[in-house]
């Protein structure tokens, strides 16, 4: 068969199995609001999948929540059906596409000038809301492990919460040095390990784009915050790297323009840090006795104009920052720097911090390949119009 029509032949085989996946998720969504799983006794519908199916576990709970979610985004689901959307698309869109955003979400996939399917997850992964049950989620998860491949070299992995991974990230990047006939990411492992190793030293840069409508946190609004170059953050893990002054955090206006751009360091001077230091030689938080890299944390938050000055700053240890602006827990200082800690209320704590409940949950989620022509993606044209669609249009 010549390879013209081997291609020809692959396209519309594409089209054919998404249609047979959109047959599949709507009987699994059926079998879903039936619990059809309960008689065998599996636990969830994933586990029922993954039994009866041959799926892993991850792809058992992904088409689980892909089959969920078309349900009521009937555009999405349909344009699947016929081919026009390819499963990897659908299950970036369907993390972030409600009814009234599915057409937008169709337009972008499925245009003229359509996404590809890694240019849809990546903005699904930007456009999305993050929550505060998600950074405490990554917090919980974060790992380190490590293996030997089989030529005896060592593969390291390490998960860390999307703003210190970022950091590391940028701090590899600003150390490595191009050099010619040598590959980007073996001279990135060479920068990694001098970094690791204090024979170079590299401060990141982090910069969060925010909408200035939710960005500070008033009430449980629906602004976005995502890390340039990474991912989604929610806004209270914002506020923390502002607080901290580890960012700095541009705030764009409901028309997109840029409203305000923070001091990247807002923490005092190294006369300022020593008096800290000498009042607070641990963090500060009742019953926490950590030595190691303290952070500088706000009583008033800086961000809604707290200033800088010793008797509104304490030093804390970086978990304990994170859920003090993750649980918006109010902290006040005694006249001998001890802290007393009160919920967003204004009520005592009676528990330890790390046993608290959110104050709320996780938010509802706020092309054809053919069509792709090999551009860059412009992220941020693109979550331009998907913030702002009347005024493009």
């Amino acid at each position: 068969m010549p390879s013209e029509r081997l291609e020809a032949e692959l396209v519309p085989w594409a089209a054919r199995e998404s249609a047979i996946k959109a047959t599949f998720l709507a009987a699994l969504a059926e079998f879903v609001r039936r619990r059809g799983w309960e008689p065998w006794e599996c636990v969830s519908a994933g586990q029922w999948l993954s039994w009866k199916c041959g799926l892993g576990r991850v792809a058992a709970s992904e088409h689980v929540r892909v089959a969920t979610a078309l349900g009521s985004l009937p555009k999405i689901h349909a344009a699947l059906a016929d081919g026009t959307l390819t499963w990897s698309k659908v299950r970036a869109m369907t993390r972030v596409a409600t009814p009234q955003s599915e057409h937008t979400w169709l337009e972008v996939a499925t245009a003229a000038t359509a996404a590809t399917a890694a240019q849809v997850e990546r903005l699904a992964q930007t456009y999305r809301r993050a929550s505060p049950a998600d950074a405490l989620r990554q917090e919980r998860e974060r790992s380190f492990s490590h293996q030997v491949a089989d030529d005896d070299s060592v593969v390291i992995t390490v998960r860390l919460p999307a703003d210190v991974g970022m950091a590391v990230v940028n701090a590899v990047r600003a150390g490595t040095t191009p050099v010619a006939g040598q590959a980007f990411s073996t001279r990135a492992a060479d920068a990694f390990v001098q970094l690791l190793f204090g024979e170079s030293v590299v401060e990141p840069e982090v910069v969060i784009h925010a909408d200035a409508a939710g960005f500070p946190r008033e009430t449980r609004g629906d602004g976005h915050c995502a890390i340039v170059g990474g991912p989604a953050v929610p806004i209270e893990i914002a506020e923390q790297a502002a607080c901290a002054g580890q960012v700095s955090v541009v705030q764009h206006g409901a028309d997109g323009a840029v409203v305000g751009i923070s001091r990247r360091r807002r923490f005092p001077s190294p006369l300022q840090r020593r008096a800290l230091e000498a009042r607070h030689r641990t963090c500060a938080m009742p019953g926490c006795h950590h030595e190691g890299r303290l952070q500088a944390h706000h009583l008033h938050h800086w961000i809604r104009g707290g200033p800088t000055k010793l008797s509104n700053v304490a030093l804390v240890c970086t978990a304990h920052h994170r859920l003090v602006h993750l649980h918006h827990l109010q902290l006040t200082m005694s006249p001998d720097g001890c802290l007393a800690v009160a919920d967003r209320h204004g009520r005592p704590l009676d528990r330890p911090i790390e046993r608290l409940v959110l104050p709320y949950g996780d938010p509802v989620p706020s092309a054809r390949p053919d069509r792709a022509l090999g551009e860059r993606l412009d992220l941020d044209l693109t979550l331009h119009c998907l913030f702002h669609p009347a005024p493009v249009r």
